[in-house]
């Protein structure tokens, strides 16, 4: 017996040793472990620089948590186009690509505008109308003239339209070899000039717009004019602060909004090209 109590205690001692490794063992692990765990149970690792919240002060941090990330309730209010994106690309121009009317024109020593007119309807249509445009619009200058369209060349759906005379004088249908949605007119528009008293030479106001009638009145209709003797182009029917509605430069003014073709008469600014 008693030879066996040394080999007891020497047994004892080594657990006791054991344990006490052990217990060290999982106290550093521990340790090590710790430094990653957050001071609290509700904070978070946070981020700064490119992390931060756009919406945030300079001085501020965004917290990397779900509950954090933006969501558009259905309450939320929706971003709304600006005027100037009305008409996307995909939506195409007017007389050219998409439904409407295109014109371009450019002022003659004469005071006639050769004029080149594109257009695009809804739908196929067996009878064109014209009509000379409505200058008295443009102002008590233009009250008493009487525009016309003259050597008038027309085609509708690539085949060509007879207009009797070559001119336009006032309303005019005409029949369609076949239905056609898009038409193209090319004619010199006179008895749209009045040069201005009283300023420097060769000075003048002209009014102009499509003749193509017949269409929806808020057709869109899109207008350029051509030629380094035009100076401003006006849009009567505007409000009095935007009626000064041309933009562009270097002999290429157009009409900063597309027209509704029911008020697209416009008044241009121009010096008479020296003959």
């Amino acid at each position: 017996m008693a030879s066996g109590r040394p080999g007891l205690a020497a047994t004892r001692r080594a657990v006791g040793i054991f344990v006490v490794l052990l217990i060290f063992g999982g106290a550093f692990v521990f340790y090590r472990l710790a430094t990653d765990l957050p001071s609290s149970a509700g904070s978070a690792p946070t981020t700064t620089g490119s992390a931060r919240n756009p919406s945030a002060g300079a001085g501020s941090t965004w917290v990397a948590t779900p509950s954090l990330v933006s969501r558009q309730s259905p309450s939320s209010p929706v971003p709304q186009r600006s005027e100037s994106t009305t008409l996307s690309p995909t939506q195409g121009q007017p007389g050219v690509t998409a439904v409407g009317v295109h014109l371009s024109a450019a002022p003659g020593a004469d005071g006639s505008f050769d004029v080149a007119e594109s257009v695009i309807l809804a739908k196929p249509v067996t009878t064109l109308q014209l009509r000379v445009p409505p200058i008295s619009e443009g102002g008590s200058t233009f009250g008493s003239m009487q525009p016309r369209a003259v050597a008038v060349q027309i085609s509708a759906g690539g085949q060509p339209v007879v207009v009797p005379g070559g001119q336009v004088t006032g309303d005019l249908s005409l029949p369609l070899a076949a239905p056609a949605s898009k038409v193209l007119l090319r004619y010199r528009l006179t008895g749209v000039t009045a040069r201005t008293a009283g300023s420097t030479a060769g000075r003048a106001l002209a009014a102009l717009g499509p003749i193509v009638a017949g269409v929806p009145a808020n057709m869109p209709v899109a207008i350029s004019i051509r030629g380094r003797t035009v100076l401003n182009l006006r849009c009567p029917h505007l409000r009095l602060g935007d009626q000064a509605c041309s933009t562009g430069s270097n002999g290429n003014l157009r009409v900063s909004s597309l027209l509704p073709w029911q008020q697209s008469v416009i008044v241009i600014q121009f010096n008479l090209p020296k003959p």
